[in-house]
């Protein structure tokens, strides 16, 4: 049986050290990119109930006072301002 050259060793060695340092990198890299889009999901659904609570409180304010107009008013901004 023959020997295997130590210098095919040595550049296995660097080879696999390289191989998982990236490995490692993207990993970590990954993770953290899963962990910024369940923080901007959270943030997303935050933002979509508070601006539902707004109008749900306007139009009710709009039943009560019988002031519709400026409260569409401020109702159609928040549509378009949601748009965006």
């Amino acid at each position: 049986m023959e020997k295997i050259p130590t210098s095919f060793i040595g550049v296995s060695a660097v080879f696999i050290s390289v191989l998982l340092y990236f490995s490692l990198k993207m990993f970590c890299m990954y993770w953290q990119l899963k962990k910024r889009r369940k923080r901007l999901k959270m943030k997303l659904e935050m933002a979509k109930f508070l601006q539902d609570t707004i109008e749900e409180t306007a139009l009710q304010r709009k039943d009560a006072s019988g002031k519709g107009e400026t409260v569409q008013e401020f109702v159609q901004f928040m549509d378009e301002v949601h748009q965006f």
